[in-house]
């Protein structure tokens, strides 16, 4: 195999382009375009574009000098989606990846991803071009960077069908710092959907891409880190927007299925989607009660608010569960755990 990191190899490897949108996050920004290029990977361009920030955010860009970063500054605000499609439009890397500015990577990210796509790697049973996108399993942080969970695990080569299904069966989960794709099916995309998907168009890309090429393979490392704050663009909008977009994005699944006649795929989708709607409603909820956004009752509120989200059998589950998480002190929580712990340790060893 190889060696990536090379003077022989390096001439020959393809360019990967990282691109940084940032708005008014300078202190999270730092962090990320530090861990960038510090990739042992070395042929990479990064695209910062700074969203009209009105922070220290560009007089901090100024101080870098590396030949391998690009700033660009907007002069105003277009949007979380538009800053994501400027910095693909002047992508010149054959690969592109998206890195929020509140998550990092970690030294051998790209070197790792990358080496899907080259011809030395060698476990495929597969042709190459059938791979729409390679991603990682990442850490997920606080604000402070400290663990709070990890991804889950998937199997290293999947198809489109199952990737979607588990998808939306919270079985699979993915992220743009954890996925990287060929700039040209981005592009071939027309970018990001600016309009249709405010809040899923990384999903609207990677289940188009996945289709069209048929499988995604998935590496089982923790090569990236996203960070979870009551900050996060998409975690400030109203519940509803998200589950409008898992809404349309099953619905554009289900319609390229059902044009291939697969009507029992079609019933899975949308029997998954409405627990998936459950979930992302009751976690949405917790989130903000417990960062401090909303008090408990009005997170109680929530909760009845959304009900016809949680009107089947396993919505019922998610609710009675969701609101036990804000009703019971942690404490009782935190026990009943231990106590089950227990009693499945004493079952096992007896």
């Amino acid at each position: 195999m190889t060696d990536l990191c090379s003077d022989a190899g390096r001439s020959v490897l393809p360019k990967v382009t990282v691109a940084i949108p940032t708005r008014n996050r300078v202190a999270f920004l730092v962090q990320a375009l530090d861990s960038v290029l510090a990739q042992t990977y070395e042929n990479i361009e990064v695209i910062v574009s700074d969203n009209a920030s009105e922070d220290d955010t560009w007089h901090k860009l100024q101080k870098y000098a590396d030949e391998r970063l690009i700033t660009v500054r907007q002069q105003h605000d277009i949007g979380m989606v538009g800053n994501w499609n400027a910095c693909l439009n002047i992508a010149s890397g054959e690969f592109f990846i998206l890195l929020s500015d509140d998550d990092y990577l970690q030294p051998a990210a790209i070197e790792r991803m990358i080496s899907v796509f080259l011809p030395s790697f060698q476990t495929l049973s597969i042709k190459r071009e059938n791979i729409g996108i390679v991603y990682c399993r990442y850490r997920i942080t606080d604000k402070s960077g400290e663990l709070v969970g990890l991804s889950r695990r998937a199997p290293f080569l999947e198809d489109a069908k199952d990737l979607i299904l588990f998808f939306f069966q919270s079985k699979r989960h993915l992220v743009p710092c954890a996925t990287l794709f060929r700039t040209h099916d981005l592009r071939a995309l027309s970018g990001y959907p600016v309009r249709n998907f405010p809040l899923g168009a990384d999903a609207y890309a990677w289940m188009n891409i996945v289709l069209q090429r048929g499988y995604a393979f998935f590496i089982d490392e923790q090569l990236s880190n996203y960070r979870v704050h009551c900050s996060n663009v998409t975690r400030q909008v109203d519940i509803s927007m998200w589950l409008e977009d898992n809404r349309v994005l099953a619905r554009m699944v289900t319609e390229y299925f059902q044009d291939q006649s697969d009507f029992d795929y079609v019933a899975k989708i949308n029997t998954s989607i409405k627990s998936f709607n459950a979930r992302i409603a009751s976690g949405l909820i917790n989130q903000a009660v417990f960062s401090g956004s909303i008090t408990r009752g009005l997170g109680v509120k929530k909760y009845f608010d959304f009900w016809p989200y949680f009107s089947s059998l396993g919505g019922l589950i998610i609710f009675v569960t969701g609101l036990a998480k804000i009703l019971v002190p942690n404490a009782v929580i935190q026990k009943f755990r231990s106590s089950k712990k227990h009693a499945l340790a004493m079952r096992r060893s007896s």
